[in-house]
């Protein structure tokens, strides 16, 4: 996809830099994980959703083998991930203690390999993580608050004017994936100085943005489907919905012709 932040000039000159963005042109591991990730939440959907032994067991290796590999290629999107679906279960399957032990059968190659990473990374590197409430992100935007709103505006007022769509697993579980990766990269900085201004732990924020603009837009193609069934009313909120999707596709536009024109990705 061609989307950005929603670019506003006099408030953030650099599109991508103090906002982020779903998609990533500079960054090789993001670009790799990203498919990954996607390949790996749709499994998970599917696995959730089937209550057949033999398909549960199908989808549950396919989102395995994608975790894993998401993970060894960048661990951002398993750290944001699996806390979702931590939380998603506790919401949608109260003290289903069965399914519990089962997802985490799936999951459990993911934090073995996780575990490797923490040990190589933060003990044989001496790497820290500290709290630091917008530190990195109040270093690059003026207001992160602004910054988050034109980051995500159309998934957001889809889901403010249709409240229904988050009833849908999909939709509810990449909501509660951002919010994790919107907690993290707002409260979690590495105290390495070397690292701090990377903003490494926003990445998991980077690669889920394009799972959750894909899954929003398709969760409003599902409404207009449906749309004999609103409100006349309804038809003013789709269009809408439609024109912040243009302002995102026009500033990704500008964001691809500015990186290709060699003029840098911030």
């Amino acid at each position: 996809m061609l989307i950005s932040a929603i670019f506003i000039p006099f408030f953030n000159e650099n599109i991508y830099l103090g906002q982020n963005s779903p998609n990533i042109w500079h960054n090789p591991t993001t670009i790799f994980t990203i498919p990954l990730a996607f390949l790996a939440f749709s499994n998970f959907i599917k696995l959730i959703g089937t209550n057949e032994k033999d398909l549960f067991i199908k989808f549950g290796i396919r989102t395995s083998i994608f975790l894993v590999l998401s993970t060894l290629a960048k661990p951002n999107f398993s750290l944001v991930f699996i806390p979702g679906v931590v939380i998603f279960l506790l919401i949608k399957y109260q003290l289903n203690w069965k399914l519990y032990l089962k997802i985490l059968i799936v999951f459990l190659p993911t934090l073995i390999v996780f575990l490797i990473q923490i040990l190589i990374i933060f003990r044989l590197e001496g790497g820290v993580i500290n709290l630091d409430f917008l530190g990195v992100w109040s270093s690059n935007s003026p207001n992160p608050l602004i910054s988050l709103l034109i980051l995500i505006a159309f998934p957001l007022f889809v889901i403010i004017f249709f409240k229904n769509s988050i009833k849908d697993n999909s939709t509810l579980l990449i909501w509660i994936t951002l919010i994790v990766a919107l907690v993290q990269s707002a409260f979690l900085a590495a105290e390495s100085e070397e690292w701090f201004d990377d903003g490494n732990l926003s990445w998991g924020l980077a690669i889920v943005l394009p799972l959750f603009f894909t899954y929003s837009l398709v969760n409003l193609l599902r409404i207009i489907k449906d749309l004999h069934n609103y409100k006349t009313s309804d038809y003013y909120l789709v269009g809408i919905c439609f024109i912040l999707f243009t302002l995102h596709l026009a500033s990704g536009i500008i964001y691809f012709i500015q990186i290709f024109t060699g003029n840098g990705f911030y």
